[in-house]
């Protein structure tokens, strides 16, 4: 499905039960932009998300990690800042409630940052990509024999 719709899918069942407020008014500001501009990239909407709507990050980062969706998560991954901490524990509470087979390719590009690898080692069942990217032994490989 398109990352837009599961995008906006996700914002309407998000902002039916959330606590009206501040930030989750400029959340619906943004996800009203994103709904309109049908020609915004990623790049684009993360400097409008950075310039405009960044006291919402809570309330947008919890409806990008409700969609479940592997590319739109991998996006979320590659483009937050690692230097920002709110955007920062972002990253590390979707690398917590992740599925790591689904999210694998996220989880492999959240093993490149070294501030997200702590995170990443403390998550059981890592596929083997991720767990090389993290200079982990892979479930292929034998274990080191003992003499």
């Amino acid at each position: 499905m398109n990352q837009r719709e599961e995008v906006m899918r996700a914002w309407r069942a998000y902002s039916q039960h959330a606590y009206h407020s501040p930030q989750l008014e400029k959340a619906r500001a943004f996800f009203e932009m994103v709904e309109q501009r049908q020609d915004i990239c990623w790049e684009d909407l993360v400097n409008e998300f950075r310039s405009h709507y960044s006291d919402a990050l809570d309330e947008i980062t919890s409806v990008l990690i409700n969609t479940d969706d592997p590319l739109v998560m991998y996006n979320f991954v590659r483009h937050a800042d690692q230097d920002n901490p709110k955007e920062a524990e972002a990253v590390k509470a979707f690398i917590r409630r992740s599925d790591a087979e689904r999210h694998q390719v996220s989880l492999h590009a959240a093993a490149q940052v070294a501030q997200f690898q702590p995170e990443l080692k403390k998550k059981a069942k890592l596929p083997d990509t991720v767990r090389q990217a993290l200079g982990m032994k892979t479930a292929k490989e034998p274990a080191a024999s003992k003499k």
